[in-house]
């Protein structure tokens, strides 16, 4: 919350120019939220000897990650590729969490709702 909210301030202490990426900042803070709040996602199947599929929602999330970059950072700069990166991020936490849902049974999100069966 205090980067959100005094992002232009910290940013501005390393220079004039840098103040200028607030918004990318803010982007970025808003999808690390998300990330924290989707919880271990990767780790839960890597950890349980569920890697191969986490590979899928990785690959996608990257694929979507480096196809909005290369469309918006031309003409963003900045915050394009603070778009890209949040998108990527929200994507790969979406498709991993019905990953550990559909493995494991699992929620791991911060709304631990109660666990599911898992497929064998």
């Amino acid at each position: 919350i205090p980067l959100f909210v005094l992002g232009d301030w910290v940013l501005s202490w390393f220079g004039a120019d840098f103040a200028e990426a607030t918004a990318a900042l803010r982007i970025l803070v808003v999808a690390q939220v998300f990330n924290a709040a989707c919880g271990s996602v990767l780790l839960a199947l890597i950890m349980t000897g569920h890697a191969r599929e986490a590979l899928p929602g990785l690959a996608i999330a990257n694929l979507v990650q480096a196809g909005l970059a290369a469309m918006l950072v031309p003409s963003s700069g900045a915050t394009g590729a603070a778009i890209a990166a949040a998108t990527g991020t929200v994507a790969w936490n979406l498709l991993l969490s019905f990953a550990v849902r559909r493995q494991l049974g699992l929620d791991a999100s911060v709304l631990g709702r109660a666990p599911h069966t898992a497929r064998p």
